[in-house]
């Protein structure tokens, strides 16, 4: 009889063992999961910053006559020599909301690049916006004055992990928010 109740009782604790492991696998998985939803916002968050920054840098450059065609919350149009060819591109940057999600889409077009086709540079976006500064910091919608642009962008994360030793999970925003002046206005 004892026998049998030490096999029952190595089978209670093998199971407990199992499940528990099992437990931290799946708790484990999650917490990798949420944290690669949180990396991966700010890849794109990194991605689409860096790509503006270096095209508004180039605003201006090899360009003759007005740099902006094109200046609102939304919407930037700007002349400038992004490739280094001597010729001075179109570049826009614009967003519009994604209906099926709530959220907004950026978009970038060259008129020389990807056959004059526009790119999707991002999706999910909570906050697009575009704002102008006169020579004077002060905010302005004037075309022929903005020496500055600021662009601020926000993305949603949902169901991540707030800090990497956190297992509260939620709706967290990634943003990057910057100002530039190009060297060519």
């Amino acid at each position: 009889m004892t026998i049998f109740l030490d096999l029952l009782g190595s089978w209670i604790i093998r199971a407990s063992l199992i499940t528990v492991m099992l437990a931290l696998t799946v708790n484990m998985n999650n917490a990798l999961y949420q944290s690669s939803q949180q990396a991966n916002a700010k890849q794109l968050i990194v991605a689409a910053d860096s790509i503006i920054y270096s095209d508004l840098n180039m605003a201006g450059y090899n360009a003759s006559g007005s740099t902006f065609a094109t200046a609102t919350d939304t919407l930037i149009q700007f002349s400038g020599d992004v490739n280094g060819g001597g010729v001075p591109e179109t570049i826009r940057y614009w967003s519009e909301p994604d209906n099926s999600t709530g959220l907004r889409k950026l978009y970038r077009y060259v008129n020389n690049e990807n056959d004059g086709k526009y790119l999707l540079l991002g999706r999910n976006f909570k906050k697009v916006t575009f704002l102008y500064y006169d020579s004077n910091g002060n905010q302005t919608v004037t075309l022929a004055n903005i020496v500055a642009v600021r662009v601020q962008l926000t993305t949603q994360v949902t169901n991540a992990i707030s800090t990497a030793y956190s297992s509260v999970t939620g709706n967290y925003t990634v943003s990057t928010d910057f100002q530039i002046h190009p060297a060519n206005l």
